[in-house]
């Protein structure tokens, strides 16, 4: 019963914390739709206990309906056999009644008869004698009085001991009805107790399918959750890869560092007259090795991997922007290691790596450049009021 009661207590859990997350972002939307998903998760896990409890239930209740079917019948035949011992008793009543009534009417004649013979005593074989006309007579006469004495006697013993087996069969006719009235009522009372413990079932039957509606109507919400978020991700999305939300002015990637090594463009890096074209912007300064890098802009990461020259790069594609219209992109190159991966959404501000000297490089600084509709641009363009130191 312990685990009926647990998936009881989950269910009216699950049904109490259903909450609509709202959500405006993309990893907030993704995070609503873990939630989503591990509440669907629950929700089909207490639907499938409480199918399974209600089945045992309607099992308990079939064997139930069956146990008092057979109650009822043993309790009819009890009831007839009642009422059969019940006409017995009546007519051994009725017996011993007539027994006694004839025991004691011929009780009430022998004390007669013997009251007369003490009062005048018996014949004596004298008087049976003289008043015999012959001796044929005498013994006829003395055999009658003999036979007459002894039936007397025989007569009452009889009726007494008829009297007595009528009394023991009733007594014993009335110990029967006794047992069977005792076992009708605790059979009644096994009848009251199984139709007590049936009811109690189809009750809780009926909590279980009240409680598996609301969980069904959970599921149900659920589901217009999940493909309300699942279009949500998709339409942010398409937004982010589209749209964009650059509007005009990048976040610094290496925060409290400003100090520029190299721009895009020619530049003879060794003072040897040999010059050669730099496709970015260099930041160094003393103790940026380490430094947290950080997105310009949010958008999807495309790269994040070793990419040659540019040792563990990050590049990031921030879709179209609202302002004009351009698609944007930003590369982050020389990296000591990377925070994100390859087709994550990044917020701006977000950190992705860290400034290290991996690749073609002379010392630990961050490499960045920028893409404009899939143009490289210079970088401090979007930065005119940052005051810059240019080594």
């Amino acid at each position: 019963m312990k685990h009926k009661f647990l998936i009881i207590t989950l269910t009216i859990t699950i049904i109490a914390s259903l909450k609509v997350i709202y959500a405006d972002t993309l990893s907030d939307y993704k995070q609503q739709l873990l939630e989503v998903q591990e509440q669907q998760k629950q929700t089909a896990s207490a639907l499938e206990g409480i199918d399974r409890e209600i089945a045992d239930y309607i099992y308990d209740i079939t064997v139930l309906d069956s146990d008092i079917t057979i109650v009822s019948m043993r309790l009819q035949e009890l009831q007839e056999k009642v009422d059969e011992i019940s006409k017995s008793l009546e007519e051994q009543e009725s017996l011993l009644q007539n027994s006694a009534q004839a025991y004691n009417s011929l009780e009430d004649v022998y004390m007669t008869r013997l009251r007369v013979i003490y009062e005048h005593g018996m014949p004596s074989m004298l008087d049976i004698l003289l008043t015999s006309s012959s001796l044929n007579d005498f013994f006829s006469k003395a055999s009658v009085l003999k036979t007459i004495i002894e039936y007397d006697k025989s007569l009452v013993s009889n009726l007494k001991t008829q009297k007595d087996y009528v009394e023991y069969v009733k007594q014993n006719v009335e110990f029967q009805k006794n047992q069977l009235e005792q076992l009708t009522y605790d059979t009644e009372k096994s009848k009251e107790t199984l139709e007590n413990t049936l009811e109690a079932k189809e009750n809780k039957i009926e909590e279980m399918r009240s409680s598996k509606s609301l969980l069904e109507a959970t599921a149900v919400e659920l589901a217009k959750q999940e493909e309300e978020t699942s279009n949500n991700i998709r339409a942010e999305i398409l937004r982010m890869q589209n749209s964009g939300t650059f509007n005009g002015q990048f976040y610094w990637p290496a925060q409290g560092f400003y100090t520029i090594t190299a721009t895009m463009g020619y530049y003879d890096p060794w003072g040897t007259g040999s010059h050669t074209y730099h496709t970015g912007t260099d930041i160094a300064g003393s103790g940026i090795a380490g430094t947290e890098i950080r997105a310009m802009e949010s958008g999807k990461v495309t790269l994040a991997r070793w990419y040659g020259a540019y040792g563990n790069c990050v590049i990031i594609d921030h879709g179209k922007s609202l302002e004009n219209g351009k698609t944007y992109k930003t590369l982050y190159a020389h990296a000591r290691s990377l925070a994100v991966s390859q087709g994550e959404t990044v917020a701006r501000g977000q950190v992705i790596a860290y400034v290290g000297s991996t690749g073609n490089s002379t010392g630990a600084h961050l490499h960045v450049e920028v893409y404009e509709d899939n143009n490289l641009t210079s970088v401090l363009k979007f930065f005119e009021s940052v005051n810059f130191t240019f080594l």
